[in-house]
């Protein structure tokens, strides 16, 4: 029977990264549905494990930059500072929603959408936005 692993490259790294990063937001996803209390904490555990998958990839992308997505060869050399930045902001999100602040957990992740982080930290900070819009509505 032949091996069916895959041969470990920073290629096979990266790809396994990437998948764990969806997964993580989908499980980010379902703790805020259900809701798993507590929920903030719970999401800040999770965006701390995105950060560090981030951080991850990003030596991946020094070492071999032709691995690096389209989307982030136009952002700026600092997307650790923006993964950290984009943790805080929803860590914070969160202690505000908790107060009862939606105004002004949505006005935190606009502050960081617009330090035009790249493609992928910014759509996670909106879909933050439109469900906390979406609970102040309903």
């Amino acid at each position: 029977m032949q091996d069916k692993k895959k041969k470990a490259s920073l290629n096979s790294l990266d790809e396994l990264l990437s998948r764990a990063a969806k997964l993580l937001e989908r499980a980010a996803g379902q703790i805020r549905d259900l809701p798993l209390e507590p929920t903030g904490k719970n999401i800040k555990l999770i965006g701390k494990s995105l950060a560090n998958i981030f951080d991850i990839q990003q030596l991946i992308y020094e070492i071999k930059p032709e691995l690096t997505p389209e989307y982030l060869k136009k952002v700026p050399p600092y997307p650790r500072v923006q993964g950290k930045a984009l943790t805080r902001a929803i860590s914070n999100s969160f202690k505000e929603e908790e107060k009862g602040n939606i105004k002004k957990a949505v006005k935190l992740l606009e502050e960081f959408v617009a330090t035009k982080p790249d493609r992928f930290l910014k759509s996670v900070a909106i879909r933050r936005i439109e469900e906390l819009r979406k609970k102040n509505s309903t």
